[in-house]
């Protein structure tokens, strides 16, 4: 089995699940993405091979950055250019206008998913109820927006960087942002160039992708700081034992490696070091 973490550039056209299965054929083993991106979406989806899938949870969470196009004038059902136009309306609006009200977008809000969105209702995919013409009601939740600039701006079409949290739709955000400036909007292109600190720079598309473009599980966990541990210590962990590490204070998800090894994730709390997500 194959095991390790590709950085994918997702064409638009395919879901993430289709782009996931190439990888799957190619390397002949299990892998899974972590995070989905619409199939009208391009750009970084990093997908874990092998026993790294085992390590998935540690980049939904992560910070993601976006670069999207949008048109004014024009709200859909879906909020993006392969939905149905709901409504159309006059753009008597100029750029200072977008700019000054993109301030009030950055901070923390509550935003609700598109209905048309692969949120679960009662077990069924969001979109296959709103497909079928039923009622979809979803929760809002608590986002983050750290950045959201006006890049270039060509009326009625605009491109905005956005520099979000995790479980940030930005369906939703232009939606908002069109009903906002009183005359609508919705996505015309997405481009994913960021998810935490991996940059699209280092992606490749599913039809260039070959043995080298696999990286190092660890190389993937960059952002979770090292703990080194004795041959002893490792073997004490690997069966599942708790360790005393009175030299270390600060609680969270460590790399755990046995000399230069990786060996999998660790949980420190009160100078105990807890199995996570080890290797088999």
């Amino acid at each position: 089995m194959v095991d390790g973490v590709v950085f994918l550039d997702k064409p638009s056209g395919i879901t993430s699940m289709e782009a996931v299965k190439i990888v799957r054929r190619l390397f002949h083993t299990k892998a899974g993405h972590t995070g989905t991106l619409d199939p009208i979406a391009s750009g970084l989806l990093i997908v874990l091979l092998g026993q790294a899938t085992r390590f998935s949870e540690f980049f939904i969470e992560l910070d993601k950055v976006y670069l999207v196009d949008a048109l004014l004038g024009e709200r859909t059902d879906t909020f993006d250019c392969e939905g149905k136009i709901i409504e159309k309306r006059e753009v008597n609006l100029n750029c200072e206008d977008i700019i000054s009200l993109l301030g009030s977008f950055i901070g923390e809000k509550l935003q609700k998913p598109p209905v048309f969105s692969a949120k679960k209702v009662a077990g069924e995919r969001a979109y296959k109820l709103a497909r079928a013409g039923l009622h979809v009601d979803l929760k809002e939740s608590k986002v983050f927006i750290r950045r959201a600039e006006l890049i270039k701006c060509d009326l009625p079409l605009i491109q905005i960087l956005f520099e979000v949290s995790s479980g940030t739709y930005i369906r939703s955000l232009i939606d908002e942002l069109g009903q906002a400036l009183g005359c609508g909007a919705h996505v015309v292109a997405l481009r994913r160039l960021e998810v935490g600190p991996f940059s699209l720079k280092e992606a490749v598309r599913p039809d260039e992708l070959s043995q080298k473009d696999i990286q190092e599980p660890d190389r993937a966990l960059c952002f979770l700081p090292e703990l080194s541990l004795s041959a002893d210590e490792a073997r004490r962990v690997l069966s599942g034992a708790f360790l005393h590490l009175p030299d270390y204070h600060k609680s969270g998800f460590y790399r755990l490696y046995m000399e230069n090894l990786f060996i999998g994730v660790g949980y420190l709390e009160n100078k105990t070091l807890k199995p996570y997500r080890l290797l088999s």
